[in-house]
């Protein structure tokens, strides 16, 4: 079992934040424990420095294969982080991303990520605001 201590991190500044920093050393060793990861029921945002970590952690592993960072703020630079991790991952078939601020240049990120991704089978990027333009650019990806 990870043990990791994050409550002297000056990145954790939310129980979700803490949670996910936990986390990426399990992802960075490939634990085969760890095949998905649920945000949604810890409460804040995500800082953009934990979420490039994330991603970072994300790009090399191979065990996780369901991830829900729903209700965590990312906006459009966080989708921009998780669509980079998203096109050298090889490994996650499920990506929930709700309630998270995301537009149409966010949902171009996501698209352009998933012209390099062949695994990823499942993508919930329910209310955001997508508009017209961002589900176009993620239908013909």
């Amino acid at each position: 079992m990870d043990t990791t201590d994050v409550s002297s991190s000056e990145y954790v500044n939310t129980e979700v934040e803490c949670k996910i920093f936990a986390v990426i050393p399990r992802l960075r060793r490939n634990d085969p424990m760890l095949t998905a990861l649920d945000t949604h029921p810890f409460l804040g945002g995500i800082s953009i420095s934990v979420v490039k970590q994330l991603a970072d952690a994300l790009e090399k592993n191979n065990t996780l294969t369901t991830l829900d960072l729903s209700c965590t703020n990312l906006g459009n630079d966080g989708a921009k982080h998780i669509a980079e991790a998203l096109q050298a991952n090889s490994t996650l078939t499920t990506l929930i991303m709700r309630y998270n601020g995301i537009d149409s240049e966010g949902a171009e990120y996501i698209a352009m990520a998933l012209q390099a991704n062949n695994t990823l089978t499942t993508l919930d990027l329910s209310s955001n605001d997508l508009g017209a333009e961002g589900a176009k650019h993620i239908a013909n990806k």
